[in-house]
């Protein structure tokens, strides 16, 4: 894949170097980064509101801790077994068409789940459901995201948009479990899963406005998804700073 500077680009135009305290903010002053990080904190907002919605109600129809915990499960299997597959996905497609899409399909299927509870006709089995198509989009999101984030704001201050993607995270962790308790407190469940769907239409809405890198557009080679995959796995083991990386974030999430 053939890269571009983004400063040169018209995906990202890095201004001149910043100062003071500006500099704790400088990816935000590239052009259309602080749309899609944006986008990306309501994002966030709405992930931590699906856990927290989704575990209350399989407690009021269960009453189950064991089925409680089990929406956490749904929720960060898709991670589990499609993560590797989703980082040669980002890598073969148009990244910000990748989010689009996912948000996409996600609209209807939180429209859906309103409706279901706010109709009494909600099961657990489609808390569970709903939770996985989430989860899967999580996948997707955090994967096309963040390379998309690269694309942007090129390498100079990727690290510093890599600490507003870690903040705009924490954010929507405290955040979307406070939105999704006082929503439910004040309207219902069935408003709460709603305002989800109405979060999405708004993230989609931000995430049009975000135009494809032209990095993204010109690729050298197409590698099968296959080789790419077992390219990876031979990688790794040789890779010490890589497996001891991994293995710590491993520990620290357990």
């Amino acid at each position: 894949m053939t890269t571009t500077d983004p400063a040169a680009s018209p995906v990202g135009r890095a201004l001149p170097p910043p100062s003071g305290m500006s500099v704790a903010l400088a990816s935000l002053r590239v052009r259309h980064y602080p749309v899609l990080w944006a986008s990306g904190g309501i994002w966030n907002i709405t992930r931590w509101m699906t856990i927290f919605l989704g575990s209350y109600l399989v407690d009021q129809l269960t009453d189950s801790p064991l089925l409680v915990q089990l929406v956490g499960t749904s929720f960060f299997l898709p991670m589990f077994v499609g993560g590797l597959a989703a980082g040669v996905i980002a890598d073969r497609f148009d990244r910000r068409r990748t989010v689009v899409r996912q948000l996409t399909v996600l609209v209807p299927v939180a429209a859906a789940m309103s409706l279901v509870v706010l109709t009494g006709h909600v099961h657990v089995w489609m808390v569970y459901a709903f939770v996985l198509a989430v989860g899967v989009g999580q996948v997707v999101d955090m994967t096309n995201r963040r390379a998309l984030v690269h694309d942007i704001v090129g390498d100079r201050l990727l690290g510093n948009a890599m600490a507003l993607e870690a903040l705009s995270m924490a954010a929507g962790n405290m955040l979307g479990a406070l939105t999704g308790g006082a929503v439910i407190g004040l309207l219902g469940e069935g408003q709460a899963y709603g305002l989800v769907a109405v979060f999405y239409v708004v993230c989609l809405t931000m995430m049009s406005r975000v135009p494809s890198a032209p990095a993204l557009v010109t690729r050298v080679e197409r590698p099968q998804l296959r080789e790419d995959l077992s390219a990876a796995v031979r990688a790794l083991p040789s890779n010490r700073p890589l497996v001891s990386l991994l293995g710590v974030t491993f520990l620290v999430n357990l």
